[in-house]
């Protein structure tokens, strides 16, 4: 079992869901199929996270639409105040419209295009209340320009609530695998093998139906059937063991292995060195003849010419030295020869 992590999908935590519940369902011990019940629990509530979320989306794109066709309305009113206050008062006209054209000021962002509306209509009020643009253009443009304010108010609120939907979804993602994760931890108490309790969740993230599922849940079956071998093989093993049996094949061949590579102990005896007769004549219980002698009592744990140690110690030293460099002994080396 693997955490989806909080950049995964709520799709893919339902296929998981799902497929955890169906297989806990199936299973026919009474234990095991009592946990379906909270990983349905999960899947009600997946399902209500995931109907708010999308509440909060549709929100925001009518916002969105609203702002946007609002936006529209006030270009058509500001367009068409233009041609009619250029053709019947120039004087307003370059009021209303001192450095950009209609068209380019109902290109302006919605920010600034209602700060030019505000503008404008305070040009409006100081003109006659019989002026023609006056009274064919006031009404519709201040109602154009609070239709706009008010569609970007309820954009941005709808924005901060998708935002805090989005940070919502990611906490919800987080305990769903925490939830994953103590389902997890029951299965494993269970049954005592983490492969078999693994086995329980969906083992891809790929669509239903997929070859790549397909390929997924191959895998995971050949991985399941792999550890399954392993674990009987290791039942075996312990069983030949304790019931002294021979053992196995494979470890048969590791302990001849061993036994060819290990030095036997015949060759270590041959490799001590004989001990000298100063020594012997210092030490006569240390004399190698017979099987009971010092040699072949602890020859099988001492290396070679471990049995000059006994000698002093500047000449067994030395005697070491000059073997190693290839030199013969001189003096009174040669004693201990």
């Amino acid at each position: 079992m693997r955490l989806l992590g909080a950049r995964t999908g709520l799709t893919v935590f339902r296929w998981d869901l799902v497929y955890l519940c169906a297989q806990l369902e199936a299973d026919g011990r009474a234990e095991i199929g009592g946990l379906a019940a909270s990983v349905g629990a999960l899947l009600q509530q997946m399902r209500d996270e995931r109907e708010a979320f999308e509440l909060a989306e549709d929100a925001a794109v009518v916002a969105r639409a609203r702002r946007a066709r609002r936006g529209v309305t006030l270009d058509r009113v500001l367009i068409a105040m233009g041609g009619v206050a250029r053709a019947t008062d120039r004087a307003l006209y370059a009021a209303l419209f001192p450095r950009r054209n209609p068209s380019k000021t109902a290109r302006l962002a919605p920010a600034e295009e209602l700060q030019e509306v505000a503008r404008m209509l305070g040009e409006l009020d100081v003109r006659p209340a019989e002026h023609p643009v006056r009274v064919a253009y006031q009404a519709r443009l201040a109602a154009a320009q609070a239709a706009l304010r008010a569609a970007l108010e309820d954009e941005a609120e709808a924005d901060t609530q998708l935002a805090l939907a989005r940070m919502r979804r990611v906490r919800f993602k987080r305990s769903l695998d925490e939830a994953r994760l103590v389902v997890h931890g029951r299965l494993l108490a269970l049954l005592r093998d983490k492969a078999e309790a693994g086995a329980f969740f969906r083992p891809t993230t790929k669509p239903p139906g997929s070859e790549a599922e397909k390929r997924a849940q191959e895998a995971a079956a050949q991985k399941a059937r792999a550890e399954a071998e392993k674990a009987a093989q290791g039942k075996r093993t312990e069983k030949v063991r304790a019931g002294g049996e021979a053992p196995s094949q494979g470890e048969a061949a590791e302990e001849t292995r061993a036994e060819v590579e290990a030095p036997s102990q015949a060759e270590v005896v041959a490799q001590v060195a004989p001990v000298p007769s100063a020594v012997l004549s210092l030490h006569p219980g240390m004399a190698l003849t017979g099987a009971g002698g010092w040699q072949a009592r602890h020859a099988s744990r001492l290396p070679p010419l471990f049995l000059c140690r006994s000698a002093a110690p500047r000449l067994r030293d030395r005697l070491l030295r000059r073997r190693m460099q290839g030199r013969p002994a001189a003096g009174a080396e040669r004693a201990l020869n």
